[in-house]
C-alpha cells in the first residue's frame, strides 16, 4: 500500500479518535465499508434511532481526511451550500439528534465504480419510527474514494425536498 495514504489513513483514524474523546464519546464503531452502497448506508445509519441514542459519531469514521457534508438550501429561489467539516457537522447534529428520534434511510440507489472513484446518488427519507410516514425526504450525491479495501466519503451533497418540488417517481 502507498505510505503516503498508509499515513493520510492514520491520521484520520487518530483524529477521529480524539475528535470523539472531545465529543464525550468513549468508543466508535470502526467497521470497514466494502462497497460504496455499503458507506452511503451506514452514513444514513449514523444519524438514525431513539432520541439521544444515534451512533453520529461513526460518521467520523466514513470520510476521508478533507472529507465535506455540503447542504443545498433553498429557502427562496437562489440556493446556496452550506458547507461543513465532518466534525462540524457532528457538533452542530448533537443537540437535535438528543431530543429527537428519527430514521433515515436510503431510497433508490444508483451507484458508480471506475477503479478508486465511486459516485452514489440516491433518494432518501426520515420517519420518527420505522412504520410512521416519512417527515423529510430529499436528494443525495456521495463521492467516494477507494482507500485501501475500504471505501471513504469525500463529499456528502444533498437538497431536501421543498413543496412545489416534489422527489421524482424515478
Amino acid at each position: 500500500m502507498d505510505t503516503a495514504i498508509d499515513s493520510g489513513r492514520q491520521r484520520m483514524w487518530t483524529g477521529a479518535l480524539v475528535v470523539a474523546s472531545l465529543l464525550g464519546v468513549s468508543c466508535i464503531r470502526l467497521h470497514a465499508q466494502a462497497t460504496p452502497e455499503e458507506a452511503v448506508r451506514a452514513f444514513f445509519a449514523a444519524a438514525s434511532g431513539e432520541a439521544g441514542t444515534q451512533p453520529i459519531t461513526n460518521l467520523l469514521t466514513l470520510f476521508t481526511q478533507n472529507g465535506q457534508l455540503l447542504t443545498v438550501q433553498s429557502p427562496d429561489s437562489v440556493a446556496h451550500i452550506v458547507a461543513r467539516s465532518p466534525v462540524e457537522y457532528v457538533e452542530s447534529s448533537r443537540a437535535y439528534l438528543a431530543s429527537n428520534t428519527q430514521y433515515e434511510t436510503p431510497l433508490r440507489l444508483r451507484v458508480n465504480e471506475y477503479g478508486n472513484v465511486g459516485n452514489v446518488f440516491c433518494s432518501f427519507e426520515a420517519r420518527r419510527s420505522p412504520n410512521d410516514a416519512p417527515f423529510y425526504r430529499g436528494v443525495a450525491s456521495f463521492q467516494l474514494l477507494r482507500v485501501g479495501a475500504d471505501w471513504r466519503i469525500v463529499t456528502a451533497y444533498w437538497q431536501g425536498e421543498r413543496p412545489g418540488r416534489p422527489l421524482p417517481a424515478r
